[in-house]
């Protein structure tokens, strides 16, 4: 098979002064990235609830697993129990037992595969990433799901040196994940590449490298390695979550999640009306139990019907002069 190392761009893009460019949004990881990204909360004491109802249990293999999130700066607010028919596949991808990790005091960061996906419709957008990609790294390896590629496409995109096209298993989910606009294959993609990986780098197809700046952000986690704590003179940088979002967005967290949101994520709602949304197409994450901890909630609310999207959610939001202390007009 013949290997195209050269990807041409199908149209320049203007050159904006920030590093990457982000377009699309996603559902519901408005509420999750600030309610169960425990760094936030890390200068609080916390009592541990050793007291979690018997409802709250799933069963696997002879052992008990909590399906009810509790937020980690009140760890008896329970939300309601997510079902315990994904339970396997937690376990197929990791998340159930959080034992295949690192520890970032300790080791080393690898190097991490880009990951991206995509449906036909977006095959221009992931032709352009790609080509920003080559400019600075012309064999970092990137790997593609498939959520509904043209033959036509793939056969294309199966010529591109180090970027490996999988199929998205659509058959392992629910009949909705199928529905696109509701984002909830995003996170069921990152947990099923992390499953063999110790670090990644999602990226939507609108995402733009205009500089080689990875290792800056790598440098945001490995500075956590024990030697290394010794050597960086700013320790606030060197406190970010192992599940590193790269892009703020312009509106809270509050005024654009569907409360029903809430059900199954509680949260504390004063909080949640000051921060920034921290979007979700741009990450690096590596494998450790926090950033493992997050993601198999995060896939939970994906799987949940009512979570990720509740009915009557709506996309677009029209923001007035309060984009965070509003009540929610929006679902993003």
């Amino acid at each position: 098979m013949n290997c195209n190392c050269t990807i041409i761009a199908v149209a320049l893009v203007i050159l904006n002064l920030i590093l990457f460019t982000i377009i699309s949004f996603n559902i519901c990881w408005t509420s999750v990235q600030y309610m169960i990204m425990k760094p936030i909360y890390e200068n609080e004491n916390l009592e541990f609830n050793d007291t979690i109802p018997e409802s709250c249990y799933c069963e696997f293999e002879s052992n008990r697993y909590s399906f009810c999130y509790a937020p980690p700066f009140d760890l008896n607010l329970l939300g309601q129990k997510f079902n315990c028919t994904y339970i396997e596949f937690l376990d197929e991808v990791d998340l159930l037992t959080l034992e295949n990790t690192i520890d970032l005091a300790n080791d080393d960061l690898p190097e991490a595969p880009i990951i991206t996906a995509g449906s036909d419709d977006h095959k221009d957008e992931t032709r352009e990433m790609l080509y920003y990609i080559r400019q600075f790294w012309p064999k970092h390896p990137v790997i593609f799901y498939d959520l509904g590629l043209q033959n036509k496409t793939i056969e294309e995109f199966k010529t591109y040196c180090n970027f490996d096209v999988r199929k998205f298993p659509f058959e392992k989910f629910p009949s909705y994940v199928k529905n696109l606009r509701e984002y909830r294959w995003k996170p069921l993609v990152i947990a099923l590449a992390m499953k063999d990986l110790k670090s990644i780098w999602y990226m939507d197809s609108s995402i733009r490298w205009l500089k080689p700046q990875m290792d800056r952000y790598y440098d945001m986690l490995r500075c956590k390695r024990s030697h290394n704590m010794l050597l960086t003179s700013n320790f606030t940088a060197c406190n970010k979550s192992d599940y590193l979002l790269l892009s703020s967005s312009y509106h809270g967290i509050y005024t654009a999640t569907n409360l029903k949101t809430y059900e199954f994520l509680p949260t504390d709602f004063a909080r949640i009306k000051i921060p920034t949304v921290i979007q979700a197409g741009f990450s690096l994450v590596a494998r450790t139990k926090d950033a493992m901890d997050t993601l198999k909630w995060y896939v939970l609310c994906a799987l949940e019907e009512e979570c990720m999207a509740p009915k009557n959610s709506s996309i677009p939001c029209k923001f007035g002069k309060d984009k965070y202390q509003a009540e929610p007009i929006c679902h993003r």
